[in-house]
């Protein structure tokens, strides 16, 4: 945020990020940033269509050939789509990600994702549907699970907090749809050897709950409490907005 706020002392700033939700997001806020700092030139966007890290040193370069300018249209954009992203309920983010993006190309997709982690019409975001369907798949430990999910993404974007921290809501859900965790999930315990190793590799299995919401049959909103947030919007019991993937439908509350 220092860096960003004083700005002014680059000519030049190149905004390497990859096509994933969480790089995208970041891509639009900085953006923001900078021009409500009144940047206006010397601004210019790497839209990497892979994740940077694995990419070899010597081949990190040729990526640049991809190098555009970022224009006033661009900027607008990334302003809309940032305070769409913020707003108390999804309708202008669902708006944002089906108007001109362009020069970015992964963004619309990125937006789309946001929205999948909404609750379905069994009241599971795609996180926890494809966590579900990789257990009852016989993925048992926490930790390939973890791994597994990742490989179900377009483009990969959990990181393993945000990943065991939903697994654990599962678990101690009132009425939970998995069942085997060693402990609680907390950030601390992955900074202690014995406790992390306790918890990605004790087995966890579907409830018979569990299976049902995956099948189709129960409602996870109607028999537990809800509380996430996507962006802006708080996602709860009384203020459950939901989305259905296959014909790309917000539903409102009620």
């Amino acid at each position: 945020d220092a860096m960003i706020a004083g700005h002014q002392v680059f000519d030049r700033i190149e905004l390497w990020f990859e096509h994933d939700l969480y790089d995208q997001l970041q891509l639009v806020q900085i953006i923001d940033m900078l021009a409500a700092g009144k940047r206006e030139t010397g601004l210019f966007h790497i839209p990497s269509p892979r994740h940077l890290g694995p990419i070899p040193a010597d081949r990190i370069l040729d990526l640049a050939d991809l190098t555009l300018p970022v224009n006033a249209a661009m900027t607008a954009t990334a302003k809309n789509v940032w305070a769409a992203y913020r707003q108390p309920d999804p309708r202008e983010l669902d708006a944002a990600r089906k108007g001109p993006i362009a020069g970015f190309p992964f963004l619309a997709q990125a937006l789309k994702r946001a929205l999948q982690d909404l609750p379905d019409a069994n009241g599971i975001g795609r996180t926890e549907r494809q966590t579900l369907y990789t257990i009852d798949r016989g993925v048992k430990l926490p930790g390939p699970l973890f791994a597994r999910v990742l490989n179900m993404e377009e483009a990969a974007f959990l990181g393993d907090w945000g990943f065991f921290s939903m697994l654990n809501d599962m678990v101690y859900a009132d009425l939970p749809l998995v069942s085997g965790l060693a402990e609680r999930f907390e950030p601390a315990l992955m900074q202690d050897d014995e406790r992390r190793k306790a918890f990605i590799t004790t087995p966890v299995s579907l409830t018979a709950y569990g299976k049902a919401v995956l099948d189709g049959h129960e409602d996870h909103a109607a028999k537990n409490k809800i509380d996430k947030w996507i962006g802006g919007t708080h996602i709860t019991n009384e203020n459950l907005w939901r989305w259905i993937d296959e014909t790309e439908t917000l539903l409102p509350p009620g």
